[in-house]
């Protein structure tokens, strides 16, 4: 079986590069939402261990080939967390609160399971980038397979909204990291696509709430 979102990213400006270097060598992360293992199989080079939980059976059989431990778990609906108590480093959740209905369940959930200066390390993507601004200017709002507007997401956040979510769930924030997405702006893509991606990443940081596809925070309890 695919899966849509199976592959590490190795494009040093977007979320997976940029996440993955936020995280020590032999840590101990808890990946939520790890699906078939693909971010996991990166922090195992970097002989981090790796717990991984995921809802989905049969994306944890894949998992399990990188993780120490995976358990089966929807998140949204679970009242605790069948992991050790402040054991983690990291607690990282990349791509997966957009999905939720009660994100503020597992915010609250993972921060006994943090060790004292545990981070917790989050990403969503930017429903006020450039690309979206310009499809409600024509009238439109169109879901989608993958994305911004994956038909998937139950919940969207700016930069703003996501800072929020994790300050009013007793969280600081310590970075609010933006992701390229010069390549995904309506028109100019045309000219940004020609320019080295450092420079357009230096682009997406000048004006992130436009130009940033997605947002990584990092944070602590």
């Amino acid at each position: 079986m695919k899966y849509k979102y199976d592959e590490f990213n190795h494009n040093q400006y977007e979320v997976h590069q940029l996440a993955l270097d936020l995280i020590a060598s032999h840590s101990r992360v808890l990946d939520i939402g790890c699906a078939t293992g693909c971010f996991a199989s990166a922090l195992a080079k970097k002989k981090c261990q790796v717990w991984g939980i995921d809802k989905n059976s049969e994306a944890l059989k894949k998992a399990g080939k990188y993780c120490q431990k995976t358990i089966i778990r929807d998140v949204d609906v679970r009242a605790s967390l069948p992991v050790p108590k402040k054991y983690f480093d990291y607690v990282i959740i990349l791509d997966v609160i957009e999905h939720l209905v009660h994100p503020e369940n597992i915010l609250s959930l993972i921060k006994s399971h943090l060790k004292d200066g545990g981070k917790v390390i989050l990403s969503t993507p930017n429903i006020a980038h450039a690309s979206i601004r310009w499809m409600l200017l024509r009238g439109d709002f169109q879901y989608t397979s993958y994305g911004i507007m994956d038909d998937t997401h139950v919940h969207f956040y700016t930069r703003y909204s996501f800072g929020d979510l994790l300050k009013r769930n007793g969280f600081r924030i310590l970075q609010m990291i933006p992701t390229n997405g010069m390549c995904k702006v309506p028109l100019l893509y045309k000219i940004s696509d020609r320019l080295p991606r450092s420079w357009q990443y230096w682009l997406a940081r000048m004006v992130p709430t436009l130009f940033s596809y997605q947002f990584i925070a990092v944070a602590k309890s």
